[in-house]
């Protein structure tokens, strides 16, 4: 009984020293340089490949990190002597969505980007949220249409096209064309191919056999897409031709003229062909392809822009959009006491004039004007002879503090904090002031707004 005691307490003591012996050692724990830095993604039943995040998603969190709630506007801040000035308007918010990209495919409900470094993320409800091309080169062109699970793309070398399958998240083929390809599509069902190559030249076949040239296309293709149910081949081109084969056969189905060409960029989605210009703002014409006519409504639609390797979105709302200005507000005003006009250097950097015993705006001021100072308040008033004027006016008053606003043609309305002595409390009542006027006397022209969207416009 006492040997077993001492056996028991010498191998217990021998694992002590050996713990302590390994603590001591490097070899023994993992060097903490070996440790991943960043938190590697947890694979799980439903998502194989990793988290994967859906357009929509991406659109809010983009809409939430880029712009600030509006409704903090209302708000008096702990020291509203230190606030930067702000400007609200409405337009249309343009997202950043990536850095860094060299290619894109994208939708109303999906976005595929490809970077300089070969990785291309992927924004849709297929479980695959990242691939990336085998030799890590920029991707140069993007296939993808959302129809279908095939994504294909290219690096710098457009005749060698790459085939992934985003159900696998993997690469299901290589397949190399005699020149640079421009188009390239794979059907729904993964069992037919077709690509458009720098000649115009139409290749089409099965997805593991031979490809033949079944046509020249007379101008430039816009996109390439099989029907959802691989029984055409649809075409679109710059002059708004849309073309259709039948498949397997690839036999000439129909031509038709879309007018109101030629159009910039193409997108086939299911039943629709969308055309668009890119001018400003664009203009985008729907074709519904069975019914072979031109239908209305959906126009507005969000518009993917890159430039510079940045992508970007412009939702296709205007929405109420809150700016920080990080400059206090500083209105200088000088007058020239001959001609009685008022320069003013506004809020934007820009300089206008107005009449003095009027208080009108004016375009076309004298060019030997001869100024002198004049001294303006916080609240952008000032008065000049027996007169006052304001170029800002009210619209939020508390006990010592007063929410200011100066509207800006173009630019909207530059709000400031400030302080008063004389004003009654005042709510905000949902209206905006717009001064054309600056005579103190004369109110300015009050426009109403949707406060619950401007309060919570998310």
């Amino acid at each position: 009984m006492i040997m077993c005691w001492s056996k028991v307490k010498v191998y217990g003591l021998l694992a002590c020293a050996l713990l302590l012996n390994c603590m001591g050692m490097s070899a023994c724990a993992p060097k903490s340089a070996d440790s991943p830095k960043t938190w590697e993604p947890i694979l799980t039943r439903d998502k194989p490949f990793g988290p994967s995040m859906s357009f929509a998603e991406l659109l809010r969190e983009s809409l939430d990190r880029q712009y600030s709630d509006i409704s903090s506007i209302f708000t008096l801040p702990e020291d509203p002597a230190n606030q930067e000035m702000l400007l609200i308007n409405r337009e249309k918010p343009r997202l950043i969505l990536a850095r860094g990209v060299t290619a894109y495919a994208g939708g109303q409900d999906y976005l595929a980007a490809g970077f300089s470094n070969g990785n291309i993320r992927i924004w849709s409800d297929w479980p695959c949220p990242v691939l990336t091309l085998p030799a890590q080169e920029a991707v140069h062109k993007l296939w993808w249409n959302n129809s279908t699970p095939f994504l294909s793309a290219s690096g710098p070398d457009s005749s060698q096209i790459r085939v992934y399958d985003l159900r696998q998240c993997a690469r299901v083929a290589d397949m190399e064309a005699k020149s640079a390809v421009v188009q390239f599509a794979v059907s729904p069902g993964g069992k037919h191919v077709a690509c458009v190559d720098a000649g115009r030249r139409l290749w089409s076949g099965d997805f593991g056999g031979l490809r033949e040239q079944q046509a020249t296309l007379r101008y430039d293709p816009l996109d390439l897409a099989f029907s959802p149910e691989s029984g055409l081949l649809m075409a679109a081109d710059r002059a708004g031709w849309l073309i259709l084969w039948t498949v397997p056969d690839y036999q000439l189905l129909d031509q038709v003229f879309i007018p109101d060409g030629p159009f910039d960029r193409a997108r086939f989605d299911r039943h629709r062909l969308i055309f668009q210009k890119e001018n400003t703002p664009p203009e985008v014409t729907i074709w519904n392809i069975p019914r072979s006519r031109m239908v209305q409504g959906d126009t507005e639609q969000g518009r993917f822009i890159l430039e510079h390797k940045v992508l970007y979105y412009l939702l296709p709302d205007p929405k109420w959009v809150k700016k920080i200005l990080l400059s206090p507000p500083k209105l200088q005003v000088t007058v020239d006491p001959e001609y009685g006009i008022f320069q003013v250097l506004d809020l934007d950097g820009e300089t206008r004039y107005y009449l003095a015993r009027s208080g009108e705006h004016i375009q076309d001021p004298p060019v030997d004007l001869h100024t002198q100072p004049v001294q303006v308040c916080p609240k952008g008033s000032f008065s000049w002879g027996q007169n006052e004027y304001a170029l800002a006016d009210a619209i939020l008053v508390g006990k010592n503090w007063a929410l200011w606003s100066r509207h800006i043609p173009g630019q909207g309305h530059y709000l400031w904090w400030a302080p008063h002595q004389k004003l009654s409390p005042r709510e905000f009542t949902a209206q905006l002031p717009s001064r054309t006027n600056i005579r103190a006397e004369i109110p300015p022209k009050w426009v109403d707004v949707e406060i619950e969207k401007l309060r919570d416009w998310r």
